[in-house]
């Protein structure tokens, strides 16, 4: 990686001047941005606005001693100053700092002019040095105070559930509730925890130095203790209202059973023993004495109820008891009454069964039967059919089943009988009546058929008098094209038209006629049809030719348009204008457009004679045809003859232009830099190679002037291009000159050191680090049904954690992971609030960002750096979270350091390489950085991938190199 760009150089040079000038400070902006990174901290001694941009990560102890004012974009504000601490050490008092609501380490409070820090949303940590007053300071940010608000917001909303907590225990007490019960203590215990996390909250709201990160721990923390207490209370509830629902199911239970015990009713019953034996049933059977028995049993358990209901110490569960006896019996005597009533109905049924069978007997009806018989034998339908004869045996079958069933209603008893014989009577009724209807459609068939015909003749005669005055009007047609009535298609037309009319007549007779038979109609109807058939076929033809002679006539009139539309005019135009700009008129572009005139003229004339002679549509259409491409390609040549007149005018407006672009090529910068050089070099001004070059720029200039004077208006094309060459010609003269010098100055020799291999770029010091340990992806922040717990050890303290709560999302925690983080880190907090303040605190958590969005993971951090720092996690649930339970910080590492030296025998160059680079391109670029910076008369150059070289700029110069690590570069 670069460590900055050409811009970014500029900055850190800013940097410099603004930590270490010794001047009365001015006000300085500086922009910081690309991928740039700087380690080692900064000291801001002026005041300063800092634009931060891009990916730039800055680290280390950032001290402020003047007014400064951070001005960050959107990808620089979480992560640029992340892994920074500041210290803000302003020399007058009312110092303005503005930190732009980065994310920082820890900002601490050197002296006590620090009265206000703006922009203070990102700020991780905030302390005060020994001897600054702990209310010295305020801190404020936009998120800072909108948390405020929501935190004062929350606590305002505990009134109303305290209220309802302390509610909730008088209503349990007044039910008869035992204060000492667990449900009632866990109320008690969640009040008192809240009360604790309103007066933290309240004292946190007041607090000038309440970060961002304490104030979204201390919210979830008040509404984690406001979830508890909703819990609790609303368990205490459920205990209250099973207290009530038990004194309301008792009163109902007996409300119920004293329902019951009014409900029971014997009459019924007592009506079904009567109805049996009013139906002649014998009372000796179970199914009546059954019902007896029940009565009995049902009366006794009304008796055993009432006896419950009268004593005062009856449970709900023996008032339940006697209720379901009543109920139970009361269902044993409805069930045998309903046995009795069906063994009563089967007696009532019996009778009725003869009766509808008496009825059906009675129905029974043959004589329409025997009408529709008379009337099919009336229109001399055929008897042996079977639609006929289906109809007598229907009738006799019908008469059969009629004498069985009187027979059945004078002996039977067995009600299955009786009703068999009733559906068969009714059946053989409903066959025969089918028969019949079937019969009635044969009988109005064949009258249907008859009428049929008639109506297919009529169709007929109709229609061919629409088709003979159809054919009047092709006849007319045929004539008005030009048609001669003595064609053979015209009198095949009449012949056809004397036939069909002739066949007309006949059907016409033989439809009025009432002893027509059927065969006679249908004979007729064909007749028609077949001669409507030739009819149709000789008007097609006559259509046909009529089409003919309209198409010759309508051939003809396109034919006549086209001769009238042939122009040539156009063209004859631009030939003039060919001729007018002088070009060539023997070229094919010219002659063929002479030629296309000429093809079109013969086009035109033989079209005139095809016009006045001929009557064959083909020759007509062929002539129009050859006359309209004989006009589109005369169009065609003539947009090519336009062109070429065009190209012709181009021609001498491209040789002005070209003799312009000559006049502004002329360039004597590289040869007069090329004497520079090659004096530079060591070269003798009075050597021919380079008086040469000294009198081709001269040359050169005169030939410009001289083409400058030219007057394009006026000029002719061969004197403009001369001059265009003329300048073309001097400018490669010179340009030919200045490679020779050029070559005389490269032949002067330089002296060169060459490199080693070099494959490693990373000269990087590697930081101390702080320990981070990341957790898993978390899906889930509810833990009210799941509770977890686990321990963070950092070597001293035991810190305990846990989630028992569902932890909510809002603006500020918008992930799981963050809404855990949050919840770990108000743990932590309220550990070392408990063990010495959280001046104290050694660890912290927070959520990991996604670029600058939260991600869905956590991680728990310590403060110090270093090998030695740890983080080991324990208790039940540390594998929910987390992969390992055991994390280490890392110590610096400077051992990729490397340093050497370059000297051209008067100044020497210091390289220093502390960073990661890119490769070699970026170690040529610091090593020229350094040359350049040192007055070295040197240049390094990339020789390969793994090597490059240091040139002297002059060939009396000796380089040597030098320093710590020389032997690693050379």
């Amino acid at each position: 990686m670069k460590r900055f760009s050409y811009n970014k150089r500029i900055s850190w040079s800013l940097l410099a001047v603004l930590a270490v000038s010794p001047l009365t400070p001015v006000h300085a902006e500086v922009t910081i941005s690309g991928n740039s990174q700087l380690n080692g901290g900064v000291q801001i001694n002026a005041p300063t606005t800092l634009n931060v941009q891009g990916s730039t990560t800055i680290s280390g102890n950032i001290t402020v001693t003047e007014p400064l004012t951070i001005v960050p974009d959107s990808s620089a504000k979480d992560n640029a100053f992340s892994q920074a601490d500041f210290t803000l050490l302003p020399s007058q008092q009312n110092t303005q700092i503005d930190l732009g609501g980065i994310t920082t380490g820890t900002v601490t409070v050197g002296n006590t002019n620090v009265e206000e820090v703006l922009g203070a949303d990102g700020i991780g940590e905030i302390k005060t040095a020994p001897g600054v007053p702990e209310g010295q300071v305020t801190i404020g940010g936009e998120e800072i105070d909108k948390e405020k608000q929501a935190l004062q917001a929350a606590i305002s909303n505990t009134a109303a559930l305290l209220a309802d907590a302390v509610a909730s225990q008088t209503d349990f007490q007044a039910e008869g509730g035992d204060l000492a019960d667990a449900v009632n203590q866990d109320v008690q215990t969640a009040i008192t925890t809240l009360q604790e996390k309103i007066t933290a909250a309240q004292n946190l709201v007041n607090k000038g130095t309440a970060t961002l990160s304490e104030l979204g721990t201390a919210k979830n923390a008040l509404s984690a203790a406001q979830g508890t207490l909703q819990s609790k209370v609303t368990q205490l509830d459920i205990a209250t209202q099973a207290l009530k629902d038990y004194a309301a199911a008792l009163v109902l239970a007996k409300t119920a059973l004293s329902d019951e015990i009014a409900a029971v009713d014997v009459s019924p019953a007592q009506t079904a023993l009567d109805d049996f034996e009013s139906a002649q049933g014998d009372i000796g059977m179970a199914v009546y004495t059954d019902v007896e028995a029940a009565i009995q049993d049902l009366n006794s358990k009304k008796a055993a109820g009432q006896s419950v209901l009268d004593s005062g110490t009856s449970t709900l569960q023996q008032v339940q008891a006697a209720t379901t006896a009543i109920t139970d019996a009361q269902t044993t005597l409805t069930n045998k009454k309903t046995l009795l009533e069906a063994a009563t109905q089967a007696l009532i049924e019996l009778a009725q069964a003869k009766t509808a069978l008496s009825n059906t007997i009675a129905s029974v009806n043959v004589s329409t039967a025997q009408t529709s018989l008379a009337n099919y034998v009336s229109v001399q339908g055929d008897t042996s059919l079977a639609v006929y004869t289906d109809v007598e045996a229907a009738i006799q079958d019908l008469n059969s089943k009629k004498s069985s069933g009187e027979a059945l209603l004078s002996s039977s008893s067995v009600l299955a009988d009786v009703q068999a014989a009733t559906q068969a009577i009714s059946q053989a009724q409903t066959e025969l009546n089918g028969k019949v209807a079937l019969l009635d459609t044969a009988t109005q068939a064949a009258e249907q058929l008859l009428n049929n015909a008639k109506d297919a003749l009529d169709d007929a005669i109709e229609a061919a008098t629409t088709a003979t005055d159809a054919v009047e009007t092709s006849k007319t047609a045929f004539i008005a094209a030009g048609g001669s009535q003595g064609a053979a298609v015209y009198t095949d037309v009449e012949a056809a038209i004397q036939n069909l009319n002739s066949a007309k007549e006949n059907g016409q007779t033989i439809l009025v006629t009432s002893t027509s038979t059927l065969a006679e109609l249908q004979a007729a109807t064909t007749a028609i049809t077949n001669a409507q058939t030739i009819l149709t076929s000789k008007k097609t033809t006559l259509d046909e030719t009529t089409q003919a002679l309209q198409d010759l006539a309508q051939g003809k009139a396109a034919l006549s348009n086209a001769i009238a539309s042939v122009d040539v005019s156009t063209a004859q135009a631009a030939l003039a204008d060919y001729e007018a700009v002088q070009s060539d008129t023997g070229l094919a572009v010219y002659t063929d457009v002479e030629a296309a005139i000429q093809n079109l003229n013969s086009k035109k004339s033989s079209g005139e004679t095809v016009l006045s002679s001929s009557t064959v549509l083909a020759d007509v259409q062929a002539a129009t045809q050859a006359i309209s491409a004989a006009q589109t390609e005369l169009n065609g040549k003539v947009l090519l003859l336009d062109a070429a007149t065009q190209a012709a005018e181009q021609v001498l407006n491209d040789a002005k232009e070209a003799l312009t672009d000559a006049i502004a090529a002329v360039d004597v910068t590289e040869a007069q830099e090329a004497q520079t050089a090659y004096t530079d070099k060591g070269g003798a001004a009075t050597e021919s190679v380079y008086t040469d070059v000294a009198a081709a720029i001269v040359f050169l200039q005169q030939v410009k002037a001289d083409a400058e004077d030219i007057d394009p208006a006026t000029a002719k094309l061969a004197d403009i291009v001369a001059a265009t060459q003329s300048v073309e010609d001097a400018q490669a003269d010179l340009d030919a000159k200045v490679d020779t010098l050029q070559q005389a100055t490269d032949s002067l020799v330089l002296q060169e050191v060459v490199s080693k291999e070099i494959n490693q770029f990373d000269f990087s010091t590697v930081y101390a680090g702080q320990v981070s340990a990341t957790s898993k992806t978390m899906n889930t922040s509810s833990f009210s049904q799941n509770p977890k717990h686990f321990t963070i050890f950092d070597g001293t303290h035991t810190i305990p954690v846990d989630l028992t709560w569902d932890i909510p999302q809002n603006e500020y925690a918008t992930t799981y992971a963050a809404s855990i983080g949050s919840a770990v880190e108000s743990s932590i907090q309220d550990y070392f609030n408990a063990h010495g303040g959280l001046a104290n605190r050694t660890v912290s958590a927070m959520v990991n960002y996604d670029g600058s969005s939260q991600g869905d993971t956590f991680r728990v951090g310590t403060f110090q750096t270093g090998s030695v720092t740890t983080i080991t996690l324990g208790g039940a649930d540390w594998q929910y979270f987390f992969d390992t339970n055991s994390f280490h910080g890392t110590d610096e590492d400077t051992s990729q350091n490397r340093t050497f030296t370059i000297s051209d025998g008067t100044k020497t160059a210091t390289i220093n390489l502390e960073w990661k680079l890119d490769g070699m391109d970026d170690l040529v670029e610091v090593i020229n950085d350094e040359l350049t910076s040192a007055g070295v008369q040197a240049t390094a150059v990339k020789e390969s991938a793994s090597t490059f070289k240091v040139v002297a700029k002059k060939a009396n110069i000796t380089i040597t190199t030098g320093g710590a690590d020389s032997n690693d570069f050379f």
